[in-house]
């Protein structure tokens, strides 16, 4: 636990400096900036991890009231701009405003809106409201608790991330009216990614981010495997690796992976303490972010 707090603590305050140097130098805002809101604002964003694809069943509803299926829905990259009615108004148009200045004329290929509301009739009015002028679609709140992190839709907040073939939400966002600059560069990059355009975002490669290993006897050694596959169209190259904890060893190929091939990494693994167990491996791919990888369990004795 220790160790978890203190990395977290060291990337928080490398992002804080880096995000208040940039603003300090690029904003005309005079405002005293506070370091705590940036650290809040910081601190959510690190903190999802998802890993469950949208139900290819789950049922949407456009305006008209039409169903229609998630898989059919997401036949192609997309940007989704998640709310409910209970989100703040002026959250919500900033949001809208930030994604079509952005996404421009290609705006209703590659960006929908998933709304949790009362009914087909308040969905309408909350998109002439709102200016939407790119699919919004009807989506049960109880549906949307499947496959978002719960203490990320009880924010009662506007938030985006992308859905790709493999209908898993990745680079989740959660933007900020105090630092619109950054949610704005934060689009930019979004739609990079989803036109494959080269961006500091990539395709996420990993059929799995988080690894349940159960029960586990402390001070033997075990291996996991992380497999992965390179979706895009330029070569992946896994740069550096680095883990949160100094029993946790990742070896992986250092040639770059070609287009359409697969391979994977391999967490070698020595708990020396018994108790409840989770680590996070921050994987450098290219020059995007980086993408976060975990092992969690129980270590006995």
């Amino acid at each position: 636990m220790k160790n978890i707090l203190f990395y977290l603590f060291i990337v928080i305050a490398l992002a804080l400096t880096i995000f208040t140097v940039i603003r300090l130098a690029k904003s005309s805002d005079t405002r005293k900036i506070d370091p705590d809101e940036i650290a809040s604002f910081l601190t959510t964003n690190i903190s999802y991890i998802q890993e469950t694809p949208l139900p290819e069943a789950c049922i949407l509803k456009d305006i008209k009231g039409s169903k229609f299926q998630v898989k059919d829905i997401f036949k192609n990259n997309k940007l989704v701009l998640r709310f409910t009615e209970n989100c703040c108004d002026l959250c919500i148009s900033t949001q809208v405003q930030q994604i079509k200045e952005t996404f421009k004329d290609k705006i209703a290929d590659y960006a929908i809106a998933l709304v949790s509301c009362e009914n087909v009739r308040l969905l309408r009015l909350l998109k002439d409201k709102f200016d939407i002028n790119f699919p919004i679609y009807l989506i049960e709140r109880n549906d949307a608790y499947i496959f978002l992190p719960d203490a990320l839709e009880l924010l009662n907040v506007p938030y985006s991330f992308i859905i790709y073939n493999d209908l898993k939400p990745s680079f989740i966002f959660v933007p900020s009216m105090e630092f619109t600059n950054i949610s704005k560069k934060i689009y930019i990059e979004q739609f990079k990614a989803i036109c494959h355009i080269s961006s500091s975002l990539v395709i996420n490669p990993f059929k799995e981010q988080i690894k349940n290993f159960g029960s586990i006897p402390y001070q033997e050694e075990y291996k996991f495997h992380f497999e992965y596959s390179n979706e895009q169209r330029e070569p992946l190259i896994i740069k550096n690796i680095k883990t949160t904890c100094g029993c946790t060893i990742v070896e992986w190929d250092k040639q770059p992976l070609l287009p359409g091939q697969k391979a994977s990494l391999t967490v070698k693994l020595k708990p020396e303490n018994p108790g409840a167990y989770f680590k996070k491996i921050f994987v450098y791919i290219n020059n995007a972010n980086p993408i976060v990888l975990g092992l969690k369990g129980f270590i006995t004795e």
